[in-house]
């Protein structure tokens, strides 16, 4: 439900359960700006370490292949987005709810507590989407030494290589959907070119039947299910 996901990254910063009997009660001025930092950080978080940032690059893939530059508009390809991330991270989602955030809420653990359960909840999530190659090249920026096991890896390592890997992943899916509508842009040009019409742009005659062929493929349903087929296949 979006008012759950809504609760898993706003709850952790705006509850203020009571603390715990001998807790050290930091400055409530600085507690807040930090509350504050966090929140402004959050879209960031959503956009970088969920699947929206594999299914929207391979949306805007699609329309770009499709010769449509502008349609869907932004916003619907942002909502799309969206609900698909939240189906494929509903599991992950109700996992840290019920582990940290409901707890949290509840008085029952500290905030630094509910803070560790979801960055270990988080860092489970991205690992697996992780290449060993991008987690070479994080790790050579950093100048650091490669551990023993992925499980030894700083967040920050992880985080950077999961980024990476999505972005190689969706470019290669991007290819992928370019590939037929390529070859339709071809066809349509040589046939411009060898009945003469010199002066008819190839766009005019292949941006509809490219539409026309991704309509009578059931093209959306498809992608739609690979995309989410993509995450379970790690």
């Amino acid at each position: 439900m979006p008012l759950l996901l809504l609760l898993l990254f706003v709850a952790p910063l705006t509850a203020a359960p009571a603390q715990p009997q001998g807790a050290i009660v930091g400055n409530e001025s600085i507690r807040v700006a930090v509350q504050l930092t966090f929140a402004a950080l959050l879209p960031l978080a959503v956009l970088a370490f969920t699947p929206f940032l594999r299914v929207s690059t391979v949306l805007y893939f699609l329309r770009q292949a499709l010769g449509i530059p502008n349609i869907p508009s932004n916003q619907i390809i942002m909502v799309l987005s969206l609900l698909l991330t939240y189906g494929i991270m509903k599991p992950t989602v109700d996992a840290l709810y019920t582990e940290a955030v409901d707890p949290y809420v509840k008085g029952q653990i500290a905030e630094e507590k509910a803070l560790e359960l979801g960055k270990a909840r988080l860092r489970e999530r991205i690992t697996p989407y992780a290449g060993e190659s991008e987690i070479q090249v994080m790790l050579k920026i950093a100048k650091q030494t490669p551990p023993a096991s992925r499980d030894q890896l700083g967040f920050d390592i992880l985080a950077g290589a999961y980024v990476l890997s999505e972005l190689k992943t969706s470019f290669r899916m991007g290819a992928m959907i370019y590939i037929p509508f390529l070859i339709i842009d071809l066809v349509v040009s040589a046939l411009v070119v060898a009945l003469g019409m010199i002066q008819l742009p190839p766009a005019l005659v292949s941006t509809p039947l490219k539409i026309l062929v991704f309509v009578l493929a059931d093209g959306w349903v498809i992608l739609l299910q690979g995309l989410s087929e993509s995450f379970k296949a790690n």
